[in-house]
């Protein structure tokens, strides 16, 4: 009788131990209709921006920097960057800035001298 007692005394240690692990694994409630909303939300920015770009025939868009655009450089591959223009009138000793202007490296302005 002994045996049969420790038997079960070890099923019952297994079968609690199992519940226990049972209930670490359930997972946290959510709450779904306020998922369900920020999704919604979510869907509609996405929306948005694919008007932006679909009305400026662009296929990116860069959302912190409204200038920059991705471009291929020669070191890193491709980045999100401006391409700035500068001029050196060495006889005055003057820089030029010119404005930044987002633009990839198949689009560069024709050299005129």
């Amino acid at each position: 009788m002994a045996a049969v007692d420790r038997k079960i005394a070890e099923h019952l240690k297994a079968m609690d131990e199992a519940d226990r692990q049972e209930d670490a694994d359930v997972p946290e409630r959510t709450d779904v209709p306020a998922a369900v909303e920020k999704s919604r939300t979510q869907r509609d920015k996405l929306q948005q921006q694919a008007e932006e770009l679909s009305a400026q025939w662009l296929k990116q868009l860069v959302t912190t920097e409204r200038e920059a655009r991705l471009m291929r450089t020669a070191i890193h591959g491709h980045q999100v960057a401006y391409n700035a223009q500068i001029a050196v009138d060495a006889e005055k000793k003057l820089i030029v800035l010119g404005p930044r202007r987002a633009m990839g490296a198949r689009s560069r302005p024709s050299a005129s001298r």
